[in-house]
Protein backbone atom coordinates (compact mmCIF):
# COMPACT_ATOMS: atom_id res chain seq x y z
CA UNK A 1 0.00 0.00 0.00
CA UNK A 2 1.49 3.47 -1.20
CA UNK A 3 -0.69 5.35 1.21
CA UNK A 4 -2.40 9.02 0.16
CA UNK A 5 -0.42 10.71 -2.39
CA UNK A 6 2.75 8.98 -2.24
CA UNK A 7 3.00 9.68 1.66
CA UNK A 8 5.13 5.61 1.78
CA UNK A 9 7.38 6.79 -0.74
CA UNK A 10 8.34 9.83 1.03
CA UNK A 11 8.77 8.53 4.35
CA UNK A 12 10.83 6.23 2.78
CA UNK A 13 13.05 8.96 1.10
CA UNK A 14 13.65 10.51 4.89
CA UNK A 15 14.35 6.83 6.42
CA UNK A 16 11.18 6.68 8.08
CA UNK A 17 10.81 2.68 7.21
CA UNK A 18 9.42 -0.20 9.41
CA UNK A 19 12.05 -1.84 11.53
CA UNK A 20 13.92 1.61 12.21
CA UNK A 21 13.77 3.39 15.87
CA UNK A 22 12.19 6.94 16.07
CA UNK A 23 12.33 9.41 18.97
CA UNK A 24 10.47 12.29 19.28
CA UNK A 25 12.86 14.80 20.10
CA UNK A 26 10.36 17.64 19.78
CA UNK A 27 6.90 18.86 18.55
CA UNK A 28 6.59 21.93 17.97
CA UNK A 29 3.53 24.72 19.23
CA UNK A 30 0.77 25.98 16.93
CA UNK A 31 0.78 22.97 14.31
CA UNK A 32 4.01 23.14 14.06
CA UNK A 33 6.17 19.98 12.35
CA UNK A 34 7.38 17.29 14.76
CA UNK A 35 11.24 16.40 15.48
CA UNK A 36 12.41 12.95 14.64
CA UNK A 37 15.76 11.30 15.79
CA UNK A 38 15.83 8.03 13.75
CA UNK A 39 18.37 5.22 14.59
CA UNK A 40 19.52 3.40 11.57
CA UNK A 41 22.44 1.44 11.19
CA UNK A 42 24.29 3.97 9.57
CA UNK A 43 23.89 6.13 12.75
CA UNK A 44 21.52 8.79 13.70
CA UNK A 45 20.00 11.51 11.53
CA UNK A 46 16.95 13.84 12.31
CA UNK A 47 14.01 15.00 10.23
CA UNK A 48 11.20 17.35 10.35
CA UNK A 49 7.71 16.17 9.60
CA UNK A 50 4.22 17.58 9.66
CA UNK A 51 1.01 16.40 10.52
CA UNK A 52 -0.06 14.49 7.42
CA UNK A 53 2.88 12.71 7.72
CA UNK A 54 3.03 12.07 11.10
CA UNK A 55 -0.85 10.45 11.32
CA UNK A 56 0.18 7.66 8.99
CA UNK A 57 3.45 6.48 11.47
CA UNK A 58 2.37 3.43 13.39
CA UNK A 59 5.46 2.60 16.55
CA UNK A 60 5.30 0.20 19.21
CA UNK A 61 6.81 1.15 22.12
CA UNK A 62 10.45 0.49 23.24
CA UNK A 63 10.50 -0.08 26.93
CA UNK A 64 13.30 0.04 28.79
Amino acid sequence: NRGPDGLQEYAAGLGVIPGVCILLAERAPFDGPFTLVLDTPDGQSTRAIGHTLAEHIIVDPVLD
